[in-house]
């Protein structure tokens, strides 16, 4: 059964989202056809062509490229992302193969509408795999070959990409406030399946104040106000970056977990509107006839 169809951007970042991957991607891995040439591209009927000199000439299972695009744009998915390629010897395992429909060793570059569209697909890729642009690969780095073709440059090509990698991340990703509209800036981007966020800019936008511990104890505290009363997310809350390693004594532990309980015990009763000693339902317009009354969070 043929495996190629034609998809537009929108429906293959659609197509990566809902992508369930049994193998993990660390390489993106650009490809020129060489032959056929951008010249006698004559739509899925050349890739339809590709694939079947794949299979019935080099006896593969399927198209080698995952992706492929055409000289006016048209953009293919052909072997499923999900399997291993046959595009790169040695690398087939841990990458994607994406393959212009051209032979840039002599058509130019610049009059191929298709390079646009290409620089689009590697920038989607790379955010749904979670890589940087040096996960960029000309397949001629690894094997004796020019592909993609003398007349692209790795580094001006890679350079193209981010362009469109920052692009695509902070496009119409905005973290709103409600009641109201007042906007968090805080870099909010989606790369893939994941919502990102600058944490310091978006805690404080939400009334927060981030303490910064990393370097003492490799965590972030984030302290918040509730009700008119202080609270702090301690071991729970906090982002490990690094183990304790001891720094501090088991007792002590012990004595924070429980300042931790106590302080969110005492939200909760605050919240309720109790009292925090005797837990009479007083709060907020009357005083508590108990001893401690003072202790009502107003």
């Amino acid at each position: 059964m043929p495996s190629e169809r034609q998809v537009s951007l929108a429906e293959f970042q659609q197509h990566l989202n809902n992508l369930k991957m049994p193998r993990a991607i660390n390489e993106v891995i650009v490809h020129h056809t060489w032959s056929p040439t951008a010249a006698q591209y004559r739509g899925i009927a050349t890739v339809a062509g590709v694939r079947r000199y794949h299979m019935h000439v080099r006896g593969w299972s399927d198209n080698g490229y995952h992706v492929m695009i055409g000289p006016p744009g048209d953009l293919f998915l052909c072997r499923p992302i999900e399997r291993t390629g046959a595009h790169c010897l040695g690398h087939n395992g841990r990458s994607v193969g994406v393959s212009f429909i051209a032979n840039f060793d002599v058509e130019n570059p610049a009059a191929y509408a298709g390079l646009e569209v290409g620089y689009r697909v590697v920038a989607a890729l790379l955010g749904r795999f979670d890589l940087g642009t040096g996960a960029i690969h000309f397949h001629r780095e690894f094997a004796d070959k020019t592909c993609p073709g003398l007349r692209l440059d790795l580094t001006a090509f890679r350079q193209e990409v981010a362009k469109r990698t920052e692009s695509a991340a902070g496009a119409d990703l905005r973290i709103v406030l409600l009641p109201g509209s007042k906007e968090i800036a805080c870099r909010a981007r989606l790369e893939g399946e994941v919502t990102r966020a600058d944490l310091r800019p978006l805690a404080e936008g939400l009334g927060y104040e981030v303490l910064d511990r990393i370097r003492e104890e490799g965590k972030v505290y984030v302290r918040g106000v509730v009700g008119g009363g202080e609270w702090m997310a301690g071991s729970g809350w906090g982002i490990s970056g690094e183990p304790e390693r001891g720094r501090r004594s088991r007792a002590r532990r012990r004595r924070d977990r429980a300042e931790v309980r106590h302080q969110a015990e005492e939200v909760r009763r605050d919240a309720e509107g109790l009292c925090r000693r005797c837990s009479r339902a007083v709060f907020p317009y009357a005083d508590c006839a108990q001893p401690g009354a003072g202790d009502l969070l107003r």
